[in-house]
């Protein structure tokens, strides 16, 4: 072979091997992408959860609430009861 055949095999060969490796790169971040996704999806739906949970408990607190005035409201109404029957 000429010296210029060998040189443009060469080059072909290395053409060859750059787009097989660009092509392996790119699988390798396709890879990659599609594992991050499904982490993003998986985070997606921990979020969705622990907010639900939030709102649940928010409900309770405000429940609790309501329950320790109409407690409060009891012990005032217990307290003049108690006054009152004193009082007689």
């Amino acid at each position: 072979m000429s010296e210029e055949s060998e040189s443009s095999q060469l080059q072909r060969d290395q053409t060859t091997q750059d787009f097989l490796t660009g092509l392996k790169e790119r699988e390798d971040l396709k890879n990659k992408l599609h594992e991050k996704e499904r982490e993003c999806n998986t985070l997606r739906g921990m979020m969705y959860d622990m907010t639900k949970k939030v709102e649940d408990l928010e409900k309770q607190v405000s429940i609790c609430s309501s329950i320790c005035s109409i407690l409060s409201s009891l012990i005032s109404l217990t307290s003049l009861l108690i006054l009152r029957n004193k009082d007689s």
